[in-house]
């Protein structure tokens, strides 16, 4: 088994996704946020979930045993724009063979989310053409609380 991430599996899937919260047809029914993981006993990265209930319904999807990125559409209190995130997830439950690889594929999962996002125009002006505004760093479920979020 290879180290790096793949992103070949499902990477229509994870391409799809990433461009419907950055793109939605209509932001207000849309799904705002999308969870991304790894397949089983791999590095293939999958979507492993989606919705429409924000960073409320976003923090109950992050498990302590786990590696996951969350990327969501916000909408920012102070301006009314929409701004995206990414929540890089390392678990305080991860194997430690596991938590050595989070920086490189953090690396690699953000690099690719910012190449997908180049690759058609943005739909409303008011979206970037690529990526996100803030990364989060997370280990525990205080790192993830709408309100910590909402703070930054």
């Amino acid at each position: 088994m290879s180290l790096q991430v793949n992103f070949t599996t499902h990477g229509h899937d994870l391409k799809a996704t990433y461009e419907s919260i950055l793109r939605p047809t209509d932001p207000k029914t849309s799904n705002n946020w999308a969870m991304f993981g790894y397949d089983k006993g791999t590095n293939d990265l999958k979507v492993l979930g989606q919705g429409d209930g924000g960073l409320e319904e976003l923090e109950d999807e992050f498990m302590d045993g786990k590696i996951q990125y969350a990327f969501a559409r916000i909408i920012d209190p102070n301006t009314e724009l929409n701004k995206f995130i990414l929540i890089a997830w390392c678990g305080d439950g991860v194997p430690e063979s596991k938590k050595g690889l989070f920086n490189s594929h953090l690396t690699d999962v953000s690099n690719f989310l910012k190449a997908s996002g180049k690759q058609r125009k943005p739909t409303v002006e008011i979206y970037p053409l690529c990526g996100y505004h803030l990364q989060i760093n997370a280990r525990c479920e205080a790192d993830v609380t709408p309100a910590q979020i909402l703070k930054r």
